[in-house]
C-alpha cells in the first residue's frame, strides 16, 4: 500500500460494488459472532455478507452505509441507522441468508441468533443514532480513517436531531480507547450466559451524548 494518510481519504455514500471487501470488513467487526452463526464456514460468511451488502433493503446494506475511499478503493465503512430502520430491514437479512445457506446451516444460524446473539445487542431508543458497523482495513489502521468515519456519524446524527450515538463492542477490543478518546463513554455491560461456550467477551454499549 502506498504511504497514504487520512487526507487522501474521502467519506461518501457507499456503492454496492467491492462486496468481498465489505464482507471482510463486516466479519472483522464481530468475528466470534460470524464464526458461531456460520459454524466457522468462511465461504458462507463471505457469500452471505456480500449478498447483504449488495442488497438495497438489508440492514447492513450499502444503501445505508458511508464508505471511506482511497481513490475508488473501499478501505472502511460505517453502517448506521435508527430503530425505525432496524425494524424495516432486519427481516431482509434473514431472508437473504436463508436463500444462500443449506437448510441445516440456516437452522443453526436461526437458532443461534434467536437463542443467543439477539441478547448480546439490546435494542436502543428511538432518538438514538446507532453505529451497527464501523471497520477499517488493517493496512489503514492508525491513519485516522476510523476517526473520519466516526466523526461523520456524529455529524449526521446531529443533523438528524438525534439525542446521542450508540454502538456495541467487545470489552477486550483495543478500539475501546479510540471510542473513549472520541468522547464516547460506557453506558452498560452485557454478558450473555448462553454465549460462554463461544468465549464471547462482555459487550459494552458505548454512548456519545449531544447537549
Amino acid at each position: 500500500m502506498p504511504d497514504q494518510t487520512s487526507s487522501d481519504v474521502i467519506i461518501r455514500p457507499a456503492g454496492p460494488d467491492q462486496g468481498d471487501i465489505a464482507a471482510q470488513l463486516m466479519y472483522s467487526t464481530h468475528p466470534v459472532l460470524h464464526d458461531d452463526l456460520y459454524s466457522g464456514d468462511k465461504a458462507d460468511v463471505v457469500a452471505c455478507c456480500k449478498a447483504i451488502w449488495e442488497s438495497k433493503e438489508a440492514l447492513e446494506s450499502h444503501s445505508i452505509a458511508y464508505g471511506a475511499y482511497a481513490g475508488d478503493a473501499l478501505i472502511g465503512f460505517e453502517i448506521c441507522g435508527t430503530m425505525d430502520m432496524v425494524r424495516e430491514r432486519e427481516h431482509v437479512d434473514v431472508g437473504l441468508v436463508k436463500g444462500i445457506l443449506s437448510a441445516t446451516a440456516f437452522e443453526h444460524y436461526d437458532l443461534c441468533f434467536r437463542d443467543r446473539w439477539s441478547y448480546a445487542f439490546p435494542r436502543f431508543p428511538e432518538e438514538t443514532y446507532y453505529v451497527g458497523c464501523l471497520a477499517v482495513l488493517p493496512e489503514w489502521h492508525g491513519k485516522g480513517v476510523g476517526r473520519l468515519l466516526l466523526q461523520d456519524a456524529f455529524d449526521r446524527a446531529k443533523t438528524r436531531k438525534c439525542k446521542d450515538v450508540q454502538l456495541d463492542l467487545y470489552a477486550n477490543n483495543p478500539a475501546l480507547h479510540f471510542y473513549q478518546a472520541m468522547g464516547m463513554e460506557k453506558l452498560s455491560e452485557t454478558t450473555v450466559m448462553a454465549l460462554q461456550d463461544t468465549d464471547t467477551p462482555t459487550h459494552y454499549r458505548m454512548i456519545k451524548r449531544f447537549n
